[in-house]
C-alpha cells in the first residue's frame, strides 16, 4: 500500500522575530543537507506570539517515513542552540480519507472483501454490540478528557455535553477550545473522533455515539494531530483533564515520545485515571504515548474484524477496535458534513467511551474505592482485554500485533470485576524496541543494538526512558543516526586495577595507588570513582597482567570488586597519617600482604604494595 504524500514540515520557535525564525530554519535546512534534496524555506506561516510557525515544503512524492526524518533533524539541530527553544512538526495526511483509500487499494491480498462497498453506518456498533451494552449504561456521570484540535459547533454536537467552559485552548490561551478549521493541519479532527463519542443521530447525518450520556471536556492542542515533539502542550492538557475530575483520558494523536509526556501520562495513571491512545497510522510501530506501559495502545479494523494494514501495530497493542471507514461528523467548505475516514483516532475514540460505560455501570467512586489509584486502570485492562473476542483477522500481520482482540462492549460490561490478585495486575510491559523502533524513526541495526545491554535487565520505567534517549538522539539512517557520545562510557568494575597509570581521585577521602611501569604519570581529569580503569583523557592499552592496586572507598559507599587483586587503605580525612585496616584481597595471586602505616603523601606512587 502506497503511504500518503507529506507536504513538508513546520518548525515552531519561540521568543524570536519572523526574520529571525527563517532565518534560523534556512539554517538548519542547509546544516543538515536538505536543501541538496529539494526542500526549501518558504518562510513563516504564522506570525502570531509568542509562536512562529516556518513552513519547509518537501520535494513532490515525498513519503511520510521521509517526512517524519525531516521534522526529527530539524528537531535535533535547532535543539542544539541555546538560544532557540525549536519543536518541529511534520505536516502529514495523518488520517486516510476516503479518496486515499480509494487510490491506496485493498489492504492485503487475499482479503476477499470489497472494501469499498456501501457499508451501514452505525456499522461500527454493530459489531461492538452497542445496543447490547445500552442496555445497560448510557455513560452517564462520567467524563472524557479529550485533548486534539478542539471541537465546533456541528449539528451532530447538538445536545451532547461538551463542556467547553471546562476546556483549555492551548493554541490561543484565553479562548474556547473551539477548532478554528484551518485547512493547515487536521480540521475538524477533535470533532469527528467526539461524534463517535457522544454523536447525536440528526437527519441527514447520520453519526452515533458510542456513549451519548457521557460528558467531554475539549483541550486544543495542536492544528495537527502527529504531535512529534510538541510534549510541553500535551502534558499540561493531560494534567488539566485529570484536574478537572475525568475519568477517561482520550488521546487521538501520537508522535514521539518525550519526557515530560511520560510524566504526564504516569501522574494521571497514578491518580486512577485511564489513559487510551492511538496506535499510530503508516507507520511500522507503535507511537507515543500509546507506547508507554501506562497507556492502552489501539488499533485500528475494518469491517467483520479485518486488520486495517493503516493501523500501526506491534506488542504493545493491547486492543483492536473499528476504525477502518468508520461515519464520523466532518466540515467540507465550510458545510457541516458526515462521511466514511479511517485511523486509530477513530478506534481509540471508540474504546474511550467503552471505559466511560464500563465505569458509569459501576460507578467511578465506588470503583476508586474498590481499586485506588494506579490500581483502576489496571483492573479495567484486565477487564477489557479479557473479554475481547479474538475475530480479529491480522491477514500477513502477526495476530499478536493487533493486542488481546476486538473490541466487545456488551462483553466488557456483563464482565465480573476482578478480584485477589487479579486486580493487583501490573501494567502491560513495553513493547521491544524492534517493535517500536522499526527504519522510519531508526535503522534496525540501531534497534537491535538497544535490545542488548542494560536495557533489557533494567526497570521498566529505566527502560522505556533508555529507548526515549536513543529516539531523540538518533534521527534516522538517512541523517545519520548516531548514538550520543556526549559523556564517556564509564569504565568497568572488570577493568578494575588494569591501567597502567595512577589515577588520584579529587575531593573523597581515599587514595589509590597503582604500580605500573608507568604509574609516575598522573591523569589529568580524575575519575569520579576511584581505580577505575583507564583514564578518560589519555587512554592506556589494557596490560597483559593486573597491577597491584589499593583502593578502597568508605564502607558506606564500598563496592564490592570482582576483578583483580586490590589491597585498600583509608585515610581518615580528619587524621592523614592513620590507616584503617585492608580490605581482604579478593585473590592470593599475588600473595597478600601485611600493610604498614599509610606514608606522608597518601597519593605518592610505589613500584610495588606498602610492606611491614
Amino acid at each position: 500500500m502506497n503511504a500518503p504524500r507529506s507536504p513538508g514540515v513546520v518548525v515552531e520557535l519561540t521568543a524570536v522575530s519572523a526574520a529571525e525564525a527563517t532565518a534560523a530554519v534556512e539554517r538548519a535546512v542547509a546544516a543538515i543537507g536538505l536543501d541538496a534534496r529539494g526542500w526549501r524555506v518558504t518562510g513563516p506561516v504564522d506570525a502570531g506570539e509568542p509562536r512562529r510557525l516556518v513552513e519547509v515544503l518537501a520535494p513532490a512524492d515525498t513519503d511520510m517515513r521521509r517526512g517524519w526524518n525531516a521534522a526529527h533533524a530539524l528537531t535535533a539541530e535547532l535543539a542544539a542552540r541555546p538560544e532557540f527553544a525549536a519543536v518541529a512538526e511534520a505536516e502529514l495526511d495523518h488520517e486516510l480519507t476516503e479518496i486515499d483509500a480509494r487510490n491506496a487499494g485493498e489492504w492485503h491480498e487475499g482479503a476477499g472483501t470489497d472494501l469499498f462497498v456501501d457499508l451501514p453506518p452505525r456499522w461500527h456498533l454493530d459489531e461492538l454490540h452497542a445496543d447490547l451494552a445500552w442496555q445497560h449504561s448510557s455513560g452517564a456521570g462520567v467524563r472524557i478528557g479529550h485533548p486534539d484540535s478542539g471541537t465546533t459547533a456541528h449539528p451532530s454536537l447538538a445536545g451532547a455535553a461538551v463542556l467547553q467552559a471546562q476546556g483549555l485552548n492551548l493554541m490561543e490561551p484565553g479562548s474556547p477550545p473551539i477548532d478554528p478549521l484551518n485547512p493547515f493541519g487536521q480540521p475538524g479532527h477533535g470533532t469527528a473522533t467526539s461524534s463517535l463519542m457522544v454523536g447525536r443521530e440528526r437527519a441527514p447525518h447520520r453519526v452515533v455515539g458510542l456513549a451519548p450520556a457521557v460528558e467531554v471536556v475539549p483541550i486544543r492542542v495542536t492544528d495537527s494531530v502527529v504531535v512529534s515533539t510538541w510534549h510541553a502542550r500535551l502534558a499540561r492538557a493531560i494534567d488539566h483533564a485529570v484536574l478537572r475530575g475525568c475519568h477517561v483520558i482520550s488521546l487521538s494523536l501520537g508522535g514521539l515520545p518525550g519526557a515530560r509526556l511520560r510524566r504526564a501520562i504516569e501522574r494521571a495513571h497514578a491518580r486512577g485515571v485511564i489513559v487510551v491512545a492511538a496506535a499510530g497510522n503508516f507507520v511500522q510501530f507503535v507511537v507515543w504515548p500509546a507506547a508507554y506501559p501506562e497507556a492502552l495502545a489501539i488499533a485500528a479494523t475494518g469491517p467483520e474484524g479485518q486488520a486495517w494494514s493503516g493501523s500501526s501495530k506491534g506488542k504493545s497493542v493491547a486492543l483492536s477496535a473499528p476504525g477502518h471507514r468508520v461515519v464520523v461528523a466532518d466540515w467540507q467548505d465550510g458545510d457541516p458534513v458526515t462521511g466514511p475516514s479511517s485511523g486509530t483516532s477513530y478506534a481509540t475514540a471508540l474504546v474511550a467511551s467503552a471505559a466511560a460505560l464500563w465505569l458509569a455501570l459501576h460507578g467511578p467512586a465506588a470503583l476508586r474505592q474498590r481499586y485506588p489509584g494506579a490500581a483502576l486502570p489496571r483492573a479495567f485492562r484486565r477487564v477489557l482485554t479479557g473479554v475481547a473476542r479474538p475475530a480479529v483477522d491480522p491477514g500477513p500481520f502477526p495476530g499478536a500485533w493487533f493486542g488481546a482482540g476486538l473490541l466487545d462492549c456488551a462483553a466488557l460490561l456483563q464482565a465480573p470485576l476482578p478480584v485477589g490478585d487479579e486486580a493487583t495486575l501490573l501494567d502491560a510491559p513495553p513493547a521491544s524496541p524492534e517493535s517500536m523502533l522499526v527504519d522510519a524513526v531508526l535503522p534496525l541495526a540501531y534497534a537491535r543494538e538497544l535490545r542488548s545491554g542494560p536495557l533489557e535487565t533494567a526497570a521498566p520505567a529505566e527502560r522505556a526512558r533508555g529507548v526515549e534517549q536513543r529516539v531523540r538522539a538518533g534521527v534516522s539512517a538517512l541523517f545519520g543516526a548516531r548514538e550520543d557520545r556526549a559523556s564517556p562510557r564509564p569504565a568497568s568494575a572488570s577493568r578494575c586495577c588494569s591501567s597502567s597509570w595512577s589515577t588520584t581521585p579529587i575531593g573523597p577521602p581515599w587514595s589509590t595507588r597503582c604500580s605500573g611501569a608507568r604509574s609516575s604519570r598522573r591523569s589529568r581529569a580524575a575519575p569520579r570513582w576511584p581505580c577505575a580503569g583507564r583514564s578518560p583523557t589519555r587512554p592506556r592499552p589494557l596490560r597483559a597482567r593486573a597491577d597491584a592496586c589499593e583502593s578502597s572507598p568508605p564502607p558506606n559507599l564500598r563496592r564490592p570488586s570482582t576483578a583483580r587483586p586490590c589491597e585498600s587503605s583509608y585515610r581518615s580525612p580528619s587524621r592523614s597519617g592513620s590507616a584503617r585496616p585492608p580490605a581482604r584481597p579478593i585473590r592470593s595471586d599475588p600473595p597478600a600482604v601485611e600493610p604498614g602505616p599509610a606514608a606522608a603523601d597518601p597519593g605518592a606512587v610505589r613500584d610495588r604494595p606498602e610492606t611491614a
